[in-house]
């Protein structure tokens, strides 16, 4: 599964931050991001196997909704 750690800024602009294949790498980032400010983080998520798509949220768990860090 591809995770992807995102930032949306106030214009509605998204910039990708980071890619990457581990949970706990997203994590961290995920966590530094939100720390630094300028914008919502988010980790989105990627699965080729079905195609499915959704985040993965600071307060634990897979979900189809995103909740900011």
């Amino acid at each position: 599964m591809e995770l992807h750690i995102v930032r949306i800024k106030e214009a509605g602009e998204v910039e990708e931050l980071a890619t990457t294949s581990s949970e706990r790498r997203a994590l961290a980032l995920a966590a530094a991001a939100a720390r630094a400010g300028d914008g919502q983080i988010y980790i989105r998520w990627f699965r080729p196997s079905d195609g499915q798509r959704g985040y993965l949220n600071c307060v634990g768990g897979y979900a189809i909704v995103g909740k900011p860090w």
